[in-house]
This record gives C-alpha cells, structure tokens and sequence, in this order.
C-alpha cells in the first residue's frame, strides 16, 4: 500500500520535483523491514518465561495526624477492603498523641507516610526532603474559635482584639498564623498556650481563642450547648489544601513503584469511604476503639464532604497554580522566600517503562527517519498548495468569525434564558465598572428595581439597604480587592433587605468571579429565619405559659456560673417551687382548668421578681427561679417569701374559686454548690424537705457551712 502511494504521487508530481521524491519508497521499505525486526526481536524476548512474581509484601508506616476518628475514613476503607493487600503492600495505621509531630516521625524514618498541612513548605526551604503527594481535604478545615462575638445581623462578625490575650494554637498551624497577619493581629502580643485538644479552657474563658478543626470542636460545643462564634482563614482568602499525604525522597527513591502502589489504594480508599460512611463508622467502633460517638462521626463525615469535594474535583487532586498561589500567600506574609521552587517538592508517579532501551532507541531512530521522509513530502506538497491555501485562508477566516458571533448570540440566550427561569434573585455585573448588565424577573420582583434604576452597586446598596449602606458598600469592596489579589472566594454574607415599596427581607449574598464580570445571586431567607427562631424559642420555652423550660434554664444557670467566676463578688439563688394542693384541683376540676391555674401562677411568680430574674416551668407543677446579684441569704429568703404570699392568693377560674399554696427550696453559688447540676439537685432537695415538713414554706439548703432556715 505505501509503495503503491509513492508511485502514484511520484506519477502526478511534475518533473522537476521528481528527483527530490524519487529515493522515498526505497527508504520507507527499509525502514519497514528494520521495525519488523526489532518488533519480531521484542516479542521473542517478551515470550521468554520470566521468574513468577514474589507474594511478599512490603511493609509501610502511615503515621496518623491525630486519634482513630472518620478524619482518616480512606486509609481505613484500603486496610480493611484490602486495597493495600491486593497492591502488595501490608500498611500500618498509626495514631497521633498530643505530643507527637507527624511531620518529624517521617523524617526520623519512624514512618514512611504522614499527613500534614501547608506547613510542609517551610520545611522544604529549610533543606527537608519532604514532599507531598496528595491532597485530601480541597478546602483545609483549620479555624479559630472564639466566644460569641457581638455584630449586627447583617454584617459578618469582627475578629476579636487578642492584645494581651491567651490563645490556645496546635502547632504547624501556618495558614492560622497568616490569617492572624491578614486581620493585622500582633501575634507577638499574645499569650501563647500549649493546645489540650480540648474545650473547657474556652468554655470555662480561660483562654479567648482557640484554634480547632471545622469536623471536630463545633460539634462538642454544640452538644454541650455552648454559644461559640468560627473564623475561618477563607474569609479573607486564606484558601489552602488539608490533610495533606506526604512522604520524603528516600522513600520515593527507594521505592518508587511501591510508593505510587501505596498512593493508588489509598485514593481508592478514599472513594470507597465516602460512599460507604456507616460501614466506616462500624470499622471505626469495633475494631478501631475510637472514643467518638456515631452521632460525631457522622458529623465528621457531613464536614469533610463539603471540604473534599469530591463530587466536583477527583480526591487527592493538587492543581500546580494553587500551589503557587498559596506559596505567593506565605511570601507576601513573610513565612517564605520570594523565590521558593516547587521543584522536587509535588510528586510525579513513575513514568512506566515497557520496552528495553537498545529497542527504545531503535524505535526513535527510525521515527527520526520517517519523520524527515515526511517533511520531505510535506515541502513538496506545500508549494503545489501554498497558493490555493491563500486564496482559502481569508474565506475561512470570515466564516470562522460568523460562526463564533452566532455561537455567542446563542450563549447569551440561552443564559438569558436560564437565568429568566432560576426562582431565586440573580445579577450580571461588570467586574471592572460593578454596573449592571442582567438582572432577571426574580431580581426585580425581591428589589421592585429595574436595571434603568440600579446603575451599579454603589447605587445598588443605597437604595437596597439603606440603613446599612455605607458599611455593605465597605465591606463589598474589601472582598472584591481580596479575590482580586488572593484569589479565593467571598463567603456568603446575610443582610436586611428593603423592597421599593419598604418591605424588609433578610437575603444572604453570594458572589461567583469571572475574568470580567460577576453573578450574584440572592436567596431570601425571611421565612427560613421566620422559622428558625420560632423553632428555637419553642425548643427552650415551656408552650403553656411561655416560660423558660427545664433545657433553658440549665443554659442559664451555667451562663451565672460563668459570670460569677469573671465577678468574684457576685452570688446567685435558684428557687425550686412546687405548687401544694395542685394535683388533687387538676383531677377534680379537669386539665384545662388546671392549665389556666398554672398560667395564672405562671404571671403571678413573673410580675413578683425583678426583670434581672429569671423564671422557668419545670413541667407539670414546678418552677423554678433564678434570683441574680443575691448578697446573702436573707435577701432569697425575703424574694421566696414575697413570692409565697403571692402564690397564696385565692385564684378565679371558670366563676370558681380554688386555693393554693408552694413549697420552695432555695440554693445559694457558691455557698451550696459550684457546678450546674449540684446547685439544681440542693435547690430541689431542700423543696422536698419543705414537703416533708408540712408545706406552705421555703428553706434553704442544708450543708456545713449553711445550717437550714426555714420560715
């Protein structure tokens, strides 16, 4: 066929040309025969028996950057599915301790594997072998925690002043200590504490940061009920890579095929556990012993899902221009030099080798010499095409251009098309300007602003926010300059909202950064706010008679205790108030004159205390009070038995009359007791002794500082 195609262009070519072809065919026919040769030769050689391969498996470390928790669910999933066993490789999980430095048990060579944060690029300058592999977590789930920061609803909270302060810091924390520089945070006028990996120290405020992991520490303080307040480096473009797998280069020299055998299952662990994380928690229970509830690993799994991101990015994916980008990060912060190489320092597999190399040079030679049997061919085929081809460029050109404007004319409708149909509020900005381009219906109708009316965001925030306008414009700039500099995101901010007409909405803004234009959608969260605090203040008050319930008060009691302990000189009392003769009015009269009883005892007890004091239905006949600023004990006896004469007043139901009385116990912090659910077992105790003794009265609590008063 090649020969055939030579002679028949050698017999179209013109004369002149024809001894520049003519040595073509005898050429190819040699080359021909010689890579028959060298392939007849190769499949001899590969036909040759080979020694079988050895089922002995080799033996790695992977040192664990914390205890057995859903955090390391894909190293997991490749032991126990036997990923690992089946890449030849026996692999042992290994868990971190308070003290142990992952980083430096690989070095030592106590490991092959660890994983680690951004941290590793220092390392790297600092003539450390060390080098990463893969990336686990896209988003990294470092933070900071403080108490609750007081803000307004709608704008984002400030971080707080931590002159003087004591902040709690794991170490290779890197990206938290560019945050601190990113929110100008002298970091030297702080007080550094060694990390406990707990979180009594903040919830006690003995320290006023902390920092933490986005899977871990909220959960715990949400489980304990206790208000805390993130700040996540994102929020100001601090966006690096987590839990990163890295190894040295010995062990990549050393053992190239298994270091990338060991990467493969652990990838394809990783797969498997997120799609299978109740099979993992199992793993983590039985054979794992790890001291996290289901309820926790479970939330483990919720967060990492938002930070892996596996539905949009293959897991372990590391991009070089992200990691330039966090590299300029640490050098504009002073943490790396201008100039740091990422050579050497991001794996690259093995490339695979198949061919012997005397054939491998045979093959290029011989490629060498077809490639210029090509060129040739090809010169003496573009002189006979060069000038129908100049006469074609220009009509492909203008074709080419027609097509391009027909295809973005039908971009630009079908994205008008789509955003025409969204339901939720959606703009097109110009990124450079910050007018406006597009607005779609739902825009117009949550504002009541057409685009003639909003010439640009400025415009925009004025007329849409006005009590808030001068900040939000503020603020949105700062972000913008941000992205635009750090690259990033802007996290969702929430905001008030004014329709034209003067309705208010609460909307939270979410912005997505093209090269030269800006969407911004908005998603109004009234209702869902509406809802939520409904929800909430049914989930801590008590529904008949709107009182604080039993879960509210406990959150309350606490909240005393940690005001007594910032003010020494502040006590408190808690009443536990039983209401006599109640059960026996409710059996004879019926509940729903029971029920209007104990909302009038509800108001009676509210309307006899300060508006400091706090009050709360226990449920069936109990309530219970807490009395704040209480110096001494006479001062609860005096309110206990104010509100005993008013609980005594005959009460008028349904044209009745019924009499009632109340038992109270009243306990003192700290006098009786210094933890939360000590000073409600004094209080309800000393409520049952009233009982005992014939009702109708209020005591103390007993013990050997206090003796018991009754009166």
């Amino acid at each position: 066929m090649l020969l055939h195609h030579c002679q028949t262009v050698t017999k179209t070519m013109p004369t002149f040309r024809l001894s520049l072809f003519a040595p073509c065919w005898h050429t190819l026919l040699m080359l021909g025969v010689g890579l028959l040769f060298c392939i007849s030769v190769s499949q001899a050689n590969s036909s040759t028996p080979t020694s079988p391969p050895t089922t002995a498996q080799h033996r790695f470390v992977l040192q664990l950057k914390w205890q057995h928790q859903f955090q390391f669910a894909g190293y997991y999933a490749a032991v126990q599915k036997g990923f690992y066993r089946e890449a030849g490789l026996e692999v042992q999980l290994v868990e971190a301790t308070p003290d142990t430095d992952v980083i430096k048990e690989v070095l030592a060579g106590h490991a092959d594997f660890g994983i680690s944060s951004t941290s590793l690029l220092p390392l790297r300058t600092q003539g450390h072998p060390v080098v990463a592999m893969a990336a686990i977590f896209q988003h990294s789930a470092q933070i900071f925690i403080t108490r609750p920061v007081i803000s307004n609803d709608d704008r984002p909270p400030v971080f707080p002043n931590l002159h003087g302060k004591k902040v709690m810091i794991e170490s290779h924390a890197d990206e938290l200590y560019a945050y601190l520089q990113r929110e100008k945070i002298d970091i030297g006028a702080m007080t550094p504490v060694a990390h406990n990996f707990g979180i009594r120290a903040l919830t006690e405020d003995r320290i006023a940061a902390m920092s933490g992991y986005l899977t871990d520490e909220p959960f715990l303080l949400q489980q304990q009920g206790e208000p805390f307040q993130i700040f996540n480096p994102r929020q100001v473009g601090i966006d690096f890579y987590g839990d990163i797998l890295f190894t040295t280069e010995d062990t990549i020299a050393s053992y190239p095929k298994q270091v990338e055998a060991f990467r493969k299952a652990s990838l394809k662990g990783w797969e498997y556990a997120l799609n299978h994380p109740e099979e993992v928690i199992q793993w983590l229970q039985q054979r794992y012993q790890t001291q996290k509830s289901a309820a926790h690993l479970r939330f483990e799994h919720q967060k990492m899902q938002e930070l892996i991101q596996a539905d949009l990015i293959e897991i372990g994916h590391m991009h070089r221009g992200r990691w330039q980008h966090i590299v300029r990060t640490y050098a504009e912060l002073n943490m790396l030099p201008a100039k740091f190489s990422l050579e050497g320092f991001l794996y690259h597999p093995p490339v695979k080798e198949t061919l012997p190399t005397w054939l491998r040079y045979a093959i290029a030679g011989g490629v060498l010499l077809i490639v210029l049997g090509i060129f040739t061919v090809a010169y003496i085929l573009r002189l006979n095409r060069e000038l129908a081809g100049q006469i074609a460029t220009s009509q492909q050109i203008e074709a080419a251009r027609l097509r391009d404007q027909g295809r973005i004319h039908a971009a630009n409708e079908r994205l008008q098309g789509m955003m025409t149909h969204l339901p939720i509020a959606l703009a097109l900005v110009n990124a450079d300007t910050q007018q406006f381009i597009l607005l779609n219906p739902k825009f117009v109708a949550t504002f009541g602003y057409q685009r003639e009316q909003l010439q640009d965001m400025a415009t925009f925030w004025a007329q849409c926010a006005p009590e808030r306008s001068a900040y939000l414009q503020e603020y949105w700039q700062r972000q913008i300059s941000n992205v635009i500099r750090h690259g990033g995101e802007i996290p969702p901010f929430e905001f008030h909202a004014q329709h034209q007409t003067g309705q208010q909405h609460i909307l939270q803004c979410h912005m997505v950064q093209f090269d030269d234009w800006q969407l911004l959608a908005f998603v109004d969260l009234t209702e869902q706010k509406r809802l939520e605090s409904r929800l909430q203040y049914m989930a801590l008050h008590d529904e008949l008679t709107g009182l604080a319930n039993r879960t509210l008060l406990r959150e309350q009691v606490e909240q005393a205790i940690h005001h007594a302990k910032r003010h020494q000189a502040m006590h408190f009392a808690v009443l536990f108030i039983d209401l006599d003769g109640f059960k026996a009015v409710n059996d004879e009269a019926g509940h729903a004159i029971g029920d209007e009883l104990l909302k009038e005892a509800a108001q009676r007890i509210k309307q006899s205390l300060r508006a400091s004091d706090q009050p709360a239905r226990l449920g069936g006949d109990e309530f219970a009070v807490i009395l704040h600023d209480i110096r001494h004990a006479e001062d609860a006896l005096t309110v206990a038995q104010h509100v005993l004469d008013v609980l005594k007043q005959p009460y008028a139901v349904a044209e009745r009359e019924f009499d009632l009385s109340a038992s109270i116990g009243i306990a003192l912090y700290p006098d009786h007791a210094t933890e939360v659910k000590a000073l409600l077992h004094a209080a309800d105790d000393a409520m049952y002794q009233v009982k005992r003794n014939g009702k109708n009265q209020c005591q103390l609590a007993q013990n050997s500082a206090q003796p018991s008063v009754s009166i």
